[in-house]
């Protein structure tokens, strides 16, 4: 990992920014919380590029996330993900992406950020795939792995996270058959992002044109994947960021521009229940920490 005067180095070595805007404190990297470890490089108090290096997390669930979202982007130019830098066996650096989350925007404008979205995962589900061998391949949902990530696995015995875990993974109810098929019927045949959720998405209103603009972000479990995947998870991302009486409209929305961007995925209920299963998971698992911490504190 490298330390913060370390990435200014490397920023001015791959002419992210100049060296005078360094010394004269017009630069400065600003760390950011995520699964790893991200850096924002601000010149004048304005973002011009991000920096990602390996997090705790993702190295301790076995994910070399950097150098396969290096590839990605690679592989992914000109289509709506931020542009890549520079790249080395350590960081990834991109471009800023203008906009606003899609948790901010998609409340104020559901139909057209709806459809903005909808518009966008189709450019990206449709963006050439190069007739190479070593194109990355997108991470696969974990209940259809057939096998749990570290942080499920570590979930103690009994509790709620590690019954979920066992019911999908090791059960023979009609749930784990149908995520066992969907597993077998998973195909990598489109650039897919591989882990939408409303952090990953960026809007911004267009210029001249009026309309809001989805840009992706966080590609590190992208590569060619189901693209029905990732439909799923919009379609999941407007059921939570949604009031109720707002949801049907804003789905409409997403899939007729998805279609009418020739959008190959589809709506799969095998797919939306790995979903669910995840973040029923998620959710477990979060309650685990926040019980541990409160008994934590009652007994200091």
């Amino acid at each position: 990992m490298r330390s913060a005067p370390a990435l200014l180095a490397q920023a001015i070595t791959q002419g992210v920014v100049a060296c005078v805007g360094v010394l004269d404190g017009e630069v400065r990297l600003v760390a950011c919380s995520r699964s790893n470890l991200v850096h924002r490089l601000d010149v004048g108090g304005v973002p011009v590029a991000f920096v990602k290096q390996q997090g705790e997390a993702t190295a301790t669930d076995g994910l070399a996330t950097v150098a396969r979202e290096a590839a990605v982007l690679a592989g992914l130019r000109g289509a709506p993900v931020p542009e890549l830098l520079h790249a080395d066996e350590e960081s990834v650096w991109t471009a800023a992406v203008p906009g606003a989350p899609l948790h901010e925007t998609l409340p104020h404008e559901p139909v057209p950020v709806a459809r903005a979205l909808g518009g966008m995962l189709a450019e990206l589900h449709r963006h050439p795939v190069p007739p190479t061998t070593d194109v990355p391949r997108a991470t696969r949902p974990w209940p259809l792995t057939g096998q749990a990530p570290a942080s499920v696995r570590s979930a103690p015995e009994g509790s709620w996270a590690a019954q979920l875990a066992g019911q999908v993974l090791d059960g023979e109810g009609e749930e784990a058959r149908t995520l066992r098929r969907a597993g077998r019927a998973w195909r990598r045949r489109r650039w897919v992002h591989g882990d939408l959720s409303a952090d990953n998405v960026l809007v911004r209103w267009g210029e001249g044109r009026g309309g809001p603009e989805a840009h992706l972000v966080d590609l590190e479990d992208g590569g060619l994947g189901e693209p029905s995947w990732d439909l799923v998870c919009a379609l999941r991302v407007l059921d939570e960021c949604l009031a109720v009486a707002q949801v049907e409209h804003a789905r409409r929305a997403l899939l007729e521009a998805y279609a009418a961007g020739s959008g190959p995925g589809a709506e799969d209920p095998a797919l939306r229940l790995a979903h669910d299963v995840m973040a029923d998971t998620r959710t477990a698992l979060s309650d685990l920490a926040s019980w541990g911490h409160l008994h934590r504190v009652l007994a200091s």
